[in-house]
């Protein structure tokens, strides 16, 4: 039986999903791209705690897309004490400004877990 390449999904990769501005086109089409061969199962995504929880922490406009589209890849098993460490690191450059001043220009986009469901409508690669 053949297995499909695995492939983390990290943050950044959800918001390029989302993102249409020119200058990102192309991280955005590639991002597309990748979900679109998840959904056919050509690639096997996956995800963590962690970035669920960035995800959550994005603009209320894109929360909810983003967190629809974080369910179409599988979440990963990660050690609590781990994803807590690491949640606390994010929170203290988030709260830093660092990350702030990095997204606000680029507009961020959250999503979930895969279970090799259909994307969401809103989501689906124009």
């Amino acid at each position: 039986m053949t297995h499909a390449p695995l492939v983390y999904i990290e943050t950044s990769v959800f918001g390029f999903f989302a993102d249409e501005l020119p200058h990102n086109c192309i991280h955005s089409g590639a991002v597309r791209t990748s979900f679109s061969q998840m959904e056919a199962g050509v690639l096997d995504g996956i995800t963590s705690r962690v970035t669920i929880e960035e995800l959550s922490d994005a603009p209320a406009a894109l929360r909810p897309g983003l967190m629809e589209l974080a369910s179409t890849v599988r979440l990963c098993d990660v050690d609590d004490a781990e994803a807590a460490r690491l949640t606390a690191l994010h929170r203290g450059t988030r709260d830093s400004g660092t990350i702030r001043k990095r997204c606000s220009a680029r507009r961020l986009c959250d999503s979930g877990p895969s279970r090799r469901t259909r994307l969401p409508e809103s989501s689906a690669p124009r």
